[in-house]
């Protein structure tokens, strides 16, 4: 077992305005076996589906504790980074994809 980062705060909140705190990252290694930051983030809080913004500021601090405790290396930590980023880009619409609401539905007929 490592030691954890100095800035490690059990109860600090890795999230604004969210109640999931660091100790939480470490109780579901050792007791939910999640193993990446993709999975802490996606299942085990759920954040990267309530608030991608959030989701993506969490992600560094993740990585540097789950990083520090499993004993990463730099290009895991950045892997595990990168791939956390891809999952939430991926819950992102695309840019200027979509129309908004009221230009589709212009038009229709009226029942």
């Amino acid at each position: 077992v490592r030691k954890l980062p100095k800035e490690f705060d059990p109860y600090r909140r890795i999230a604004k305005d969210f109640p999931y705190i660091q100790a939480e990252i470490l109780y579901s290694m050792e007791h939910e076996y999640s193993c990446s930051v993709t999975d802490f983030l996606a299942r085990r809080t759920r954040l990267a589906f309530l608030h991608e913004k959030e989701a993506r500021k969490a992600v560094p601090l993740v990585a540097h504790i789950m990083g520090d405790r499993l004993a990463w290396s730099t290009a895991e930590r950045d892997r595990h980074i990168a791939d956390a980023y891809v999952l939430l880009d991926s819950m992102m619409p695309p840019p200027s994809s979509t129309k908004p609401l009221a230009s589709m539905t212009s038009g229709a007929a009226e029942l």
